[in-house]
């Protein structure tokens, strides 16, 4: 086994082990990521009880050849499409609905399927989020958003939930402009989820835009994974756009993590009697985000 391949499967290994959410005791964090993989198997060192028995049971090499088989792979720093910009997220916190946490970080690998390039396809990218229970006025904003920044040869990354995610992605892929758009889940990318969403989600993968995830396949959604790819979502954007959100909503934990690492955010303002509007409105009147209402003005934000 070369050493690019050990380190593929010992981080392979620490997805399955180390949710995003934790991170290990700092003297085992430090390590280099097989001595990090090695130390768990050994499960000798103070602190290391939680994650002794999962290490001991995964099957690192297993998860990587069912990546393989669902027709994707496992990208790492140091691949050539391995986005550069997910360094920013060394030192980060969690945060729930603004509330910084514990100290996470950058993840230890990405699941992808499709044909895309992930490093190409982040590199001038934006951030459409928004409510899952958008309006017809946000879904229509998010799609002509979405088909716009294509059209300026910008791409689209998103979750994969109903309403405004959905809208951007189906937005950015209107006419068959591909590759053009980024999913990013918060099960294995093996899987789709939310199902109704699967025609969309396989749309994307053979239209040459990419699926992603930080857990392994198999995995399944729990909050603290939303929460956790929407820092994803945030590192591997230039700038977050929210159309539509609660002022408490996984949209808002979105901004948080944009705002932590230094990108712009961007909301659309909506009329003051809509519910769905309450997040953008309240966004730009405490100035933590530029009101934009076209592409043009995004650009113009962007420089």
């Amino acid at each position: 086994m070369t050493d690019l391949e050990a380190e593929r499967e010992a981080r392979a290994g620490l997805t399955r082990v180390v949710e995003p959410s934790t991170r290990l005791p700092d003297d085992i964090h430090s390590l280099p990521v097989i001595e990090q993989w090695t130390a768990l198997l050994d499960g000798q060192a103070p602190g290391l009880a939680p994650w002794r028995d999962l290490a001991a049971s995964a099957n690192p090499q297993r998860d990587l050849e069912r990546i393989e088989e669902a027709g994707g792979r496992f990208v790492i720093p140091g691949d050539p499409e391995w986005p550069e910009q997910l360094g920013d997220l060394h030192g980060t916190a969690l945060v729930d609905y603004g509330i910084a946490r514990q100290s996470i970080g950058t993840p230890y690998g990405l699941w992808v399927r499709g044909n895309g390039d992930l490093a190409e396809l982040t590199r001038h990218s934006i951030a459409l989020v928004g409510s899952r229970a958008c309006t017809p006025y946000g879904e229509t904003v998010a799609a002509g958003l979405a088909a716009g920044l294509v059209g300026k040869d910008y791409r689209v990354i998103s979750g994969g939930a109903y309403g405004i995610d959905a809208a951007a992605h189906r937005g950015a892929m209107n006419d068959d402009l591909c590759p053009s758009t980024v999913a990013v889940l918060a099960c294995g990318a093996d899987m789709f989820y939310p199902r109704a969403n699967e025609a969309m989600f396989e749309r994307i993968v053979v239209g040459g835009g990419l699926v992603v995830s930080e857990t392994p396949p198999g995995f399944s959604v729990t909050r603290k994974r939303f929460l956790m790819r929407n820092r994803i979502v945030a590192a591997m954007s230039r700038a977050t756009v929210v159309v539509e959100s609660g002022i408490r909503s996984g949209t808002m934990n979105t901004v948080g993590w944009a705002e932590q690492l230094g990108r712009l955010v961007l909301a659309v303002p909506g009329p003051i009697t809509s519910a769905a509007s309450i997040g953008p409105n309240n966004l730009i009147h405490t100035r933590r985000a530029t009101a934009v209402v076209s592409v043009q003005d995004i650009l113009e934000v962007l420089g």
